[in-house]
């Protein structure tokens, strides 16, 4: 709560000063988020089957993998081209039970084209998009 500088006066603000300090709180608010832009957590979001979820939170796998195809690319990849080879500056991941409330976030340490581990989901002699996980953060 804010103090009110009308009190000791006993009169009320007009509609002009509430429109100017609308107007300072959205300029404040944008110069907020430039400011934040070079340095912005970006988190991507995915669903887990009950397996791969809790190996993931009991800590036994430490990393997740997606499918090489045109639709991982889209979303991994910046501009979603295979021809940049640089990935989109995520920096969390979360994991979601299915489609439940149930979730967990991790930073992520890197992301890469490589071959996964098979008893960690990974598909036998193909590339995945690596997701190397962090410290958990909640």
């Amino acid at each position: 709560m804010g103090i009110n500088i009308f009190a000791a006066k006993n009169t009320r603000p007009s509609q002009k000063y509430h429109s100017h300090i609308a107007k300072i709180q959205q300029i404040f608010d944008m110069t907020k988020q430039t400011t934040n832009m070079g340095n912005e957590e970006k988190t991507l979001h995915l669903p887990l089957k009950k397996q791969w979820y809790e190996m993931i939170e009991s800590g036994v796998k430490t990393e997740e993998y997606r499918e090489n195809k045109l639709y991982w690319c889209k979303r991994l990849y910046k501009n979603g081209d295979r021809t940049t080879q640089e990935f989109k500056p995520y920096t969390h991941v979360t994991f979601s039970y299915g489609y439940t409330k149930r979730r967990m976030t991790f930073e992520i340490n890197k992301i890469l084209l490589s071959f996964g581990k098979t008893e960690w989901g990974a598909p036998i002699d193909k590339m995945v998009f690596l997701i190397s996980l962090g410290k958990r953060i909640n």
